[in-house]
């Protein structure tokens, strides 16, 4: 018993602490039609362990690209990404979430607890 509640401590400690940083939280741009507008986020491990991120876009939006939507940071490395999107599509205010999909690397090794994390991040942009 004492052994269950020492693992639920530990994934609900690895849970409350985010290895993840990002300089930049709002796209919130005017873009024009067929213009051309893009946004660089950096992005932060404050960790101790190696992680994997793949960056997508959640929903049916063709006008943003992501580049590099997959990397790798070891510990206290830092990463830019640059978010490119075309004015096209339905004109107004656009809702999108920016989804970061966290892989802990280098916990299998050490025999730790891995946990996993998918980070949304809500975005807008006018057309």
């Amino acid at each position: 018993m004492r052994k269950y509640i020492f693992y639920l401590i530990i994934i609900v400690k690895s849970l409350l602490i985010y290895s993840f940083q990002i300089d930049s939280l709002n796209f919130d741009e005017i873009v024009l039609k067929n213009e051309v507008k893009s946004k660089k986020y950096t992005i932060f491990n404050n960790s101790n362990y190696i992680k994997e991120y793949d960056v997508k876009i959640e929903g049916d939006y063709p006008n943003i690209k992501i580049s590099p939507s997959k990397f790798r940071l070891k510990p206290s490395e830092e990463k830019s990404i640059i978010l490119n999107i075309k004015g096209e599509g339905k004109s107004g205010e656009n809702i999108y979430f920016l989804v970061f999909s966290e892989k802990n690397l280098s916990a299998k090794q050490n025999n730790s607890v891995v946990v996993n994390k998918k980070i949304r991040i809500k975005q807008n942009y006018k057309l």
